[in-house]
């Protein structure tokens, strides 16, 4: 049995981001990789598995969008702390201001997805559904 799934881009720039990251992590020091450097990558991973489940839910029920846009609010904060420990890498001097730029641009643009999709779910849960009444 196939099953076939699209993913979204943010799945896509969040797949490109960690495989650059990966190559600055190979290159620091052993410390810094085991405490921290692998928190990014953990929490990358994170955010892939968020959009998974985003993607997945039941779009046409106020639960399943409720759900969906409790999976982008974990995904957003995953990108935001996987962002601090590249900040903090960045200042001790183990990622370079040329890599710095493509991924303070990459975290930026993945963190726009994020928040454009969560206000789609947010917007749809809000809405009236179909033959509800609305109490005053």
């Amino acid at each position: 049995m196939t099953r076939e799934s699209k993913h979204p881009q943010i799945f896509s720039d969040i797949v490109v981001l960690f495989e650059i990251y990966y190559r600055i992590h190979e290159g620091m020091p052993k410390s810094f990789r085991v405490a921290v450097s692998e928190k990014v990558l953990d929490r990358l991973s994170n955010a892939m598995h968020f959009i998974i489940l985003a993607n997945n839910v039941d779009k046409k029920t106020k639960i399943g969008r409720e759900q969906g846009a409790l999976n982008i609010s974990h995904l957003k904060g995953d990108i935001e702390i996987a962002w601090s420990f590249v900040l903090l890498a960045w200042k001790l001097k183990f990622v370079s201001n040329g890599a710095m730029a493509e991924l303070s641009q990459r975290f930026e643009d993945i963190s726009s997805q994020a928040l454009k999709w969560e206000k789609w779910f947010l917007n749809l849960s809000y809405e009236p559904l179909a033959n509800s009444t609305i109490i005053n």
